[in-house]
């Protein structure tokens, strides 16, 4: 799960404070970019819907192979 991609670390690093709280994140440099990610997997793209909607924030659910 994808919470946003920022090209300044410093931008990703704020957001990933503010989740923090809810649930753990990672910070995942990728293509020049900083991308905020949930660090949990799910067995299917259903329970990670179902735990976005538990997270205040939006995000976007990404196969695992990304």
């Amino acid at each position: 799960m994808q919470f946003g991609s920022f090209g300044s670390r410093t931008n990703a690093e704020a957001l990933a404070a503010r989740i923090a709280p809810y649930s753990p994140v990672v910070i995942v440099p990728e293509n020049q970019m900083h991308k905020v990610r949930l660090n949990s997997s799910f067995g299917s793209e259903k329970e990670a819907k179902q735990a976005g909607k538990a997270i205040p924030f939006g995000s976007i659910v990404l196969p695992a192979s990304r």
